[in-house]
């Protein structure tokens, strides 16, 4: 996946700001002429409440292109890398890690 100024900056702020384990770039929709109209990603991060962590990521991140995330904690992820037909694991193969290890 190629990785456009916006969604590079989305998650370098994601990273600055949020200080996760792994940033994965895993869906990108792009027009008939080839514009990016949208893109998803998923962070893992360690904290004590994911979904305060998602909301804040949507309100403290500015875009010009709709983006969407999930957020998992390290145990979740964990877990879910370890079952083999999990999204998790398509978000692995198919996605590309911006920031952090691959798994």
């Amino acid at each position: 996946m190629d990785l456009n100024d916006t969604i590079k900056n989305v998650c370098d702020e994601i990273v600055k700001n949020f200080n996760p384990e792994k940033v994965i770039l895993y869906n990108v929709k792009r027009s008939v002429d080839g514009e990016i109209r949208g893109f998803k990603i998923c962070v893992i991060v360690d904290t004590k409440n994911k979904f305060d962590t998602e909301k804040h990521i949507y309100l403290d991140i500015d875009s010009d292109i709709p983006f969407d995330v999930l957020v998992y904690t390290p145990a979740e992820w964990a877990e879910l890398i370890s079952e083999k037909s999990s999204f998790a694991c398509r978000i692995i193969k198919e996605g590309t890690y911006i920031h952090g290890e691959t798994t």
